[in-house]
């Protein structure tokens, strides 16, 4: 550590205990302090861009670390620090300089190798990213984290058994640890072992990160998981993840009935229209300030945790859990009923903000390509309420893809839709889960890793009994999944 003057020196002893204790709003104005007397003193530089990067100002953090490489630009660390804060503004090419840098400068850094996996798992470079987990802990034998991503990247790779060795090695080293916790919970149920699977889930809400943990609710009423019996309770059921996940999950609400429960469900407010119909729910809202009165409370993603869902054999999976409403089903079929062939859905993308969209959502142009067209015994229907802009220009090129998507103002509208066709073709997105609500014939298109809930190795769903499963057999390559099509087109308009 430089040692410029007695004064700048004693500051920063000062601050740097403060950095440590977690007050950095009070050790910041001490760094900055110390740099002007002292613009040499290395180490405040370095720890003035831990704390922007703390403080979620990465490009603050990355001139930081620059200045701290102009004074030594041989110190490891300072390359491992801008990597993360390059990569936290999606700089990948310059984050993966900067661990090789860290790595080259000193081998022996532990965090440049964890880092570095980090990165590579996210550009999908899994088996990669695992040598670099492996060499952080053989550097570092007690690194729960790195046993962690280890654990995910081996999930990624459908190595399942190693996987769930690699987060039970995590736990040893810190038994409560949540993200080994919930990611384990994944790996069971991807593998059908909803008994383990279902309780581990609930460490959904200890992980920082994750949509879960950010959209904990706190209430007065207790939480619900099963204990208590519900006859004369009303219970409030609110929604915590996707539309999808609603629309998939919002199934239990005729469990609670038959419970004796009166049932409040809370939804996203696109969905309120459609689930108001749902059997069995006496009250549907959208969120508000206020809260109804209550006996208990539970999210929505617990609830097959509750209801002691332990085995596949326990999904409530009723073939038509989901109503469309009645008139507009009618405008619809008589709409459809105009046109020749067998009427058939068509979902090729979700939302582009979604974190696994890259794999999940194909091109219109590769489906399209691999469509029978026969113009008097196929009608598609475009089910898409948002097309993205290479997409919209080609459906401008093909009008014979019908597209509704100006008429289809909610869920209700889409599920109408969906009630007058024959067959639902679409990757992993909520309307595939309202296709399968409303008992539909779908076709779904999954990618080689998929979600947890389609398990693993199977082509059909114990949740959707009139789904039917084509997954990717080589990740991010969907051409095995589209030159099925045809086929699988043509049995069901045999059916």
């Amino acid at each position: 550590m430089n040692t410029p003057n007695s004064t700048a020196q004693g500051l920063f002893k000062q601050a740097y205990a403060l950095h440590q204790q977690g007050k950095i709003q009070q050790a910041k104005p001490l760094y900055e302090q110390i740099i002007a007397m002292a613009p040499e003193l290395t180490d405040a530089y370095l720890l003035l861009g831990v704390i922007a990067q703390q403080m979620r100002d990465s490009q603050l953090a990355i001139r930081y670390f620059e200045t701290v490489i102009q004074q030594q630009p041989n110190f490891a660390v300072t390359y491992c620090h801008l990597g993360v804060a390059q990569k936290s503004l999606q700089l990948f090419d310059q984050a993966l300089k900067s661990y090789d840098q860290a790595i080259a400068l000193d081998p022996r850094l532990p965090d440049a190798f964890y880092n570095r996996g980090i990165l590579k798992a996210e550009l999908r470079a899994y088996d990669s990213a695992i040598l670099d987990y492996d060499a952080a802990i053989a550097l570092r034998p007690h690194y729960p984290e790195a046993y962690c991503n280890r654990g995910i990247a081996l999930r990624q790779l459908q190595g399942f058994a190693e996987a769930l060795t690699s987060y039970t090695q995590a736990l040893v080293l810190r038994p409560d640890f949540a993200d080994a916790l919930y990611n384990r919970g994944l790996c069971w149920l991807q593998l059908g072992d909803f008994a383990q699977g279902w309780p581990a889930y609930e460490w959904r809400w200890q992980c920082q990160g994750i949509s879960s943990s950010k959209n904990r609710r706190t209430f007065a009423a207790p939480l619900w998981l099963g204990e208590q019996g519900l006859a004369g309770k009303t219970i409030y059921v609110y929604s915590e993840q996707g539309l999808g996940d609603t629309l998939q999950f919002c199934r239990y609400i005729r469990v609670l009935k038959a419970m004796g429960a009166t049932v409040i469900l809370e939804v996203q407010a696109p969905l309120l229209s459609l689930l108001q119909q749902l059997d069995g729910l006496d009250q549907c809202i959208v969120r508000s300030e206020s809260y109804p009165q209550m006996d208990y409370q539970i999210p929505l993603m617990s609830l097959p945790l509750a209801c002691k869902t332990n085995e596949l054999a326990a999904i409530p999976a009723s073939s038509a859990y989901l109503k469309a409403d009645q008139a507009k089903s009618e405008y619809w079929r008589r709409r459809l009923d105009q046109l020749a062939g067998r009427k058939i859905g068509l979902v090729w993308s979700g939302s582009a903000s979604h974190k696994n969209d890259q794999q999940r959502s194909l091109d219109l142009a590769s489906l399209l390509s691999n469509l029978p067209h026969q113009a008097d015994q196929i009608q598609y229907i475009s089910l898409q309420k948002e097309y993205r802009a290479q997409d919209a220009e080609l459906m401008r090129a093909h009008p014979e893809i019908l597209d509704f998507s100006t008429e289809l103002h909610d869920f209700s509208d889409t599920a109408a839709l969906c009630q007058a066709l024959d067959l639902v073709i679409s990757v992993d997105t909520s309307v595939a889960h309202l296709a399968g609500g409303l008992g539909k014939a779908v076709l779904l298109l999954l990618p080689w890793i998929a979600d947890w809930r389609w398990l693993q190795d199977r082509d059909d769903s114990p949740w959707y009994p009139t789904f039917e499963l084509l997954r990717q057999s080589r990740t991010n390559d969907w051409s095995d999944v589209l030159a099925q099509l045809p086929a699988k087109i043509q049995q069901h308009s045999a059916l």
